[in-house]
C-alpha cells in the first residue's frame, strides 16, 4: 500500500506539474485568442481524443492485465497496434473534410490531416508503453510525458503566440508535446519489442482488447458528446467558451486518468484472483480520492467567477457562469472511472461496457431534450447525466461484486461529513461578514484546516462513523 501512494505521488507531482503549465499556457493564451479559436481547437482535440483511444484498441490494458505475456504475445499485439493505427492514419486523412462538416468547424480540415502522420509511429509506442507499465515502469512513462507536455507548452505555444498564429499556436505545440513522448517511448522500448507474430495469440489479444476497447471508447464519448453537440447546434463561439469552462474542471480528472488509474489499475488487476484484498484495497483508495475531489468542487463551485477572472482576464464571464454548474460533474466522473477501473480488475469487463452503452445512451438522451433551450440548460443536462452514471455504476458494483453497501458508507462517510463541515463555515462568514466568492473559500479552508490540526476532524467519523458502520453491518 505504501508504495501504491508513494507511486501515486510521483506521478501526481509530475502530473500536476504539466497540468499546472497548461493552465498557465491557459491564462496566456486566453490574452491572445478569441472564443472562436479556442472552439477549433477544442473540436479539433474531440477527434483527435477519439482517433488516439481507436488507435489504442485496448491493447495496453490486455497486455498490463495478463499474468504472463510472451514474445509472440508482443509481437501479435504489434501487428494489430500496427495495422490499426494504419488504418486510423489513413481514415484521418481521407475523410477529414467530413469529420469537419459533422461538427460544423471546416477549420480542423487541415490540422487532422497533419495529425494523421503521428499514429503510424504511435503503433509501435502503444506497445512499448503497455510492456513499461507491465514490467512496473510506470513512472518512466508519466515523466516522458510530463516533460513532453511542460516543452511543448513553454517552448512551442508561448513563442508561436507572439507570431499571431491563432489556434495553431497551441495545436503545434500538442503535436510536439505527443510527438517527443511518442519518439522517446519507441526509442527506449524498441530493443523489447517482438516481431514473432502468432494467429493464436492474435485472435487472444483481439478477445479480450475489443472488452478494453468499447469500454474506453463509450467512457470518451460520454465525456466527449457534449462537446461534438456544442460545436454542432451552437457554433464556434460558444464551443470556445464551454470549452474552456470544460478545461477548468477535466483538470482534477485528467490527473485522476493519469495518476490514479495508471499507478492503481496495474495494481489491482495483480489482485484479480484475491477478491477480498481487492475489494479493502479499493475502499480505502476511493475514499481518498472522493474526499481530494470533493474539496476541488467546492473550490470551483464557489469561486468560479474569481478563478476566470484570475486565469483568463476580463471578458469571460460567460466561462464562468458555465464552470459554477459543470464543476459538479468532477467528482462523478472522476470516482465513476474509477469505480470502472475496479470493475475490469475485478473481470467483469462484459458487464462494465452494457453499462457504458446504457450511460451514454441516457446522456444522449437527456441532452437531446434539454439542446433546443440552451447552453446553460445543457450544462444542467451534462451534470444530471453524470451524477445518473455515477449511480448506475455503484448499483452494479454493489451488486455484482462482494463490496457491500456498507463499505461504500465507509468510503465515503469522510467526504460527507466534510462537505457539510466546509459548506458550513462557508455559509456562517457569508452571513456574518458578507465574504463570498474565492476569499470566502481561502479563509474557510484555511479554518478548517486549522481546526482539523488542533482537533483532528477523523475523531468526527473515526469512532461514530465505525460504531455506526459495525451496527449497520450487523444488523445486515
Amino acid at each position: 500500500m505504501k508504495s501504491v501512494f508513494s507511486s501515486i505521488g510521483v506521478m501526481a507531482a509530475l502530473t500536476i506539474s504539466s497540468k499546472l503549465i497548461r493552465l498557465i499556457i491557459l491564462m496566456i493564451t486566453a490574452r491572445f485568442l478569441t472564443s472562436e479559436d479556442f472552439g477549433v481547437v477544442a473540436a479539433f482535440t474531440m477527434v483527435y481524443t477519439l482517433a488516439y483511444v481507436i488507435s489504442e484498441m485496448g491493447i495496453v490494458r490486455t497486455i498490463i492485465q495478463r499474468p504472463i505475456i510472451s514474445d509472440k504475445h508482443i509481437g501479435s499485439a504489434l501487428f494489430i497496434s500496427l495495422t490499426i493505427c494504419i488504418s486510423v492514419s489513413i481514415s484521418l486523412f481521407l475523410f477529414s473534410g467530413y469529420i469537419a462538416a459533422l461538427v460544423n468547424i471546416p477549420q480542423i480540415i487541415l490540422p487532422l490531416k497533419i495529425s494523421s502522420l503521428m499514429f503510424l509511429i504511435l503503433g509501435f509506442s502503444n506497445v512499448c508503453s503497455a510492456i513499461f507499465q507491465k514490467n512496473n515502469q510506470i513512472l518512466l512513462i508519466g515523466k516522458l510525458q510530463a516533460y513532453g507536455t511542460i516543452f511543448g507548452n513553454v517552448f512551442v505555444t508561448v513563442p508561436l503566440l507572439y507570431f499571431d498564429l491563432g489556434y495553431w499556436s497551441i495545436i503545434i505545440g500538442l503535436w510536439v508535446s505527443e510527438l517527443l513522448s511518442i519518439v522517446v517511448i519507441t526509442f527506449l522500448g524498441w530493443k523489447l519489442l517482438s516481431f514473432k507474430m502468432r494467429i493464436n495469440e492474435c485472435m487472444e489479444i483481439i478477445k479480450y482488447s475489443i472488452a478494453f476497447f468499447f469500454n474506453h471508447t463509450l467512457t470518451v464519448l460520454s465525456q466527449q458528446i457534449d462537446i461534438a453537440i456544442v460545436s454542432r447546434y451552437f457554433g464556434v463561439a460558444i464551443l470556445g467558451n464551454y470549452s474552456r469552462a470544460m478545461q477548468l474542471i477535466t483538470f482534477p480528472n485528467q490527473i485522476y486518468m493519469l495518476v490514479v488509474d495508471r499507478v492503481v489499475f496495474p495494481v489491482m488487476a495483480k489482485m484479480e484472483s484475491d477478491k477480498e484484498k481487492l475489494v479493502n484495497f479499493f475502499t480505502k483508495t476511493f475514499s481518498v480520492l472522493s474526499l481530494v475531489l470533493c474539496i476541488g468542487v467546492l473550490i470551483l463551485v464557489f469561486g468560479a467567477k474569481e478563478i476566470v477572472v484570475v486565469m483568463m482576464g476580463s471578458g469571460w464571464e460567460r466561462v464562468s457562469d458555465l464552470l459554477s454548474t459543470l464543476a459538479y460533474i468532477i467528482i462523478f466522473r472522476a470516482l465513476t472511472s474509477y469505480m470502472n477501473s475496479f470493475l475490469a480488475a475485478y473481470g467483469l469487463v462484459k458487464l462494465l461496457t452494457y453499462k457504458q452503452i446504457l450511460s451514454l445512451g441516457l446522456m444522449c438522451l437527456i441532452i437531446y431534450f434539454l439542446t433546443p433551450y440552451g447552453i446553460d440548460f445543457l450544462a444542467y443536462g451534462v451534470v444530471g447525466s453524470s451524477m445518473l452514471q455515477f449511480f448506475i455504476t455503484v448499483f452494479c458494483i454493489v451488486y455484482f461484486t462482494e463490496f457491500k453497501t456498507s463499505y461504500l458508507i465507509e468510503a465515503l462517510l469522510p467526504t460527507v461529513l466534510t462537505t457539510i463541515f466546509i459548506i458550513s463555515l462557508y455559509s456562517f462568514f457569508y452571513y456574518t461578514f458578507a465574504l463570498s466568492g474565492l476569499l470566502n473559500v481561502s479563509i474557510t479552508l484555511i479554518t478548517y484546516t486549522l481546526i482539523g490540526f488542533f482537533v483532528p476532524i477523523n475523531i468526527v467519523y473515526t469512532k461514530k462513523g465505525n460504531i455506526f458502520i459495525s451496527k449497520f453491518q450487523r444488523n445486515n
